[in-house]
């Protein structure tokens, strides 16, 4: 009895927390106290045209640009930095090109695709675009006489 006298309060206190935080746990009647989770879109991030889920009438697609190297039968794309070249009987693309495959920097095509894979295409500008045609002129600097 003794013990019971001296440490109630400490006991009393004990129930109460106990039954408070039983009560926290339990969902009464369905009703949830904390909100689902939402898309959240980040501000920093400002999406070009319509949302997600909206259609795009009318919106036009991105447009890459490469050259086409037709003697080595290379691409490149500038605004990224790639080259895109035909090895090991794959399409590769890389920061710079293998040692065996060489492009005359002269001789390019300028193409303009909706594609990030301008090899998808390749047959077609292969026919298109013959090797040796495409060698552009140099600037002749003229000297005063």
């Amino acid at each position: 009895m003794l013990f019971f006298l001296r440490y109630s309060r400490f006991i009393w206190l004990l129930v109460l927390l106990t039954f408070f935080l039983a009560g926290c746990a339990v969902d009464r009647a369905g009703i949830s106290t904390t909100a689902p989770p939402r898309e959240v879109y980040p501000q920093s991030v400002k999406q070009k045209g319509p949302p997600p889920w909206a259609p795009a009438h009318g919106r036009r697609a991105r447009m890459y640009s490469y050259r086409y190297y037709p003697s080595s039968y290379v691409y490149f794309e500038a605004s990224r930095g790639l080259y895109f070249y035909f090895s090991d009987g794959r399409w590769q693309s890389g920061i710079s090109l293998p040692g065996g495959i060489h492009i005359d920097v002269g001789d390019f095509v300028s193409i303009e695709l909706e594609s990030e894979r301008p090899y998808d295409h390749f047959v077609e500008h292969r026919q298109k675009y013959p090797p040796g045609k495409w060698k552009k002129k140099k600037n002749k600097s003229f000297k005063n006489k």
